[in-house]
């Protein structure tokens, strides 16, 4: 069976999200003069990832989850200091977040002349073009 159309989701089966992500939330850790290491890194994601959720579920706005997973993980680890920089510094960071997954370039390449490629997200557009954009 030919298909005549694929999709492709934007993050870890295109771009490298993970690595993008552990990578701007380091940076804006740092420089935020915040420890970070792996268990900052797991707390972020659990939160990040229930916030999604509740996006999914229809109960929450996308500007609802960009603020409460700082908001959460903040809490979460004990840290007195707002979050409003952090969260900054990560979205900007992860426009640059310019890493794609193994092979990836090699399948779509393949795939182009096949049938129609379309890539879909449920990430912020901006980040997500700028990503794009930046991982040619």
């Amino acid at each position: 069976m030919k298909y005549e159309i694929l999709l492709f989701d934007a993050d870890n089966t295109i771009l490298d999200f993970d690595k993008a992500e552990e990578q701007a939330l380091g940076r804006a850790f740092a420089e935020c003069g915040l420890h970070f290491d792996d268990n900052v890194l797991q707390v972020y994601r659990k939160n990040n990832l229930r916030q999604w959720q509740l996006f999914e579920q229809g109960k929450l706005t996308k500007n609802k989850v960009i603020i409460n997973r700082f908001a959460e993980t903040f809490k979460e680890l004990g840290l007195t200091v707002k979050f409003d920089k952090a969260s900054e510094l990560y979205e900007e960071y992860l426009h640059i977040g310019f890493f794609v997954v193994n092979h990836a370039k090699d399948v779509l390449q393949k795939l182009q002349n096949e049938c129609r490629l379309y890539l879909v997200t449920n990430g912020v557009k901006t980040i997500q073009d700028s990503r794009m954009k930046g991982s040619g």
